[in-house]
């Protein structure tokens, strides 16, 4: 971590690149019992797109956050409702710079010709965008003093999802503070 509170991230993976699609079907009424699914790439790639295919199956709602970031296949795309990237993780898989708010929202369309449902773009400080089929909302952020962002990203997800999961819209799901 810097002086900006910014940190690196490096992953490990060995257990998580043990899980296989058998293992996904002895535990499947995890998903057939579920609402919402949520999916990283912290395991193997083949496994998500089998999750994804399982869960659109019994009608769930399915949320992807692209990290560690590689390219998706047209099959993983398809079968996402909500993609969470962060701006990185984005020019990944755009291709595209997003070094501002205006790239940022050209590399959002070109995920969305490619098939993208709905896109959240997280952006730190900056918040984070919602990027619809009729619709783009920008969320600014709850100010705080910045001690350590891991997890900043994933905390922000669980939240959403727990919001839309309460019957809220994404936009209110998104701006949304939980305080308990």
């Amino acid at each position: 971590m810097d002086e900006n509170a910014d940190n690196t991230i490096i992953v490990v993976p060995g257990a998580n690149f043990e899980i296989n699609t058998d293992d996904i079907d002895k535990n499947i009424d995890l998903i057939k019992n579920a609402d919402i699914v949520l999916l990283q790439l912290e395991i193997p790639i083949d496994v998500v797109e089998y999750i994804l295919k399982k869960s659109k199956e019994y009608n769930k709602i399915t949320i992807l956050n692209p990290a560690p970031a590689e390219k998706l296949s047209v099959d993983i795309i398809k079968n996402v409702d909500y993609l969470v990237p962060n701006e990185t993780e984005l020019e990944l898989l755009s291709g595209m710079s997003t070094n501002s708010e205006s790239e940022v929202l050209v590399a959002s369309k070109k995920l969305m010709d490619m098939g993208v449902k709905n896109l959240i773009v997280t952006m730190g400080k900056n918040g984070s965008i919602f990027v619809g089929e009729d619709k783009v909302v920008k969320v600014g952020i709850h100010k705080v003093k910045a001690v350590d962002p891991t997890a900043a990203g994933d905390s922000f997800i669980g939240g959403v999802i727990r919001m839309l999961a309460e019957g809220e819209k994404i936009e209110e799901a998104m701006e949304r503070k939980i305080i308990k």
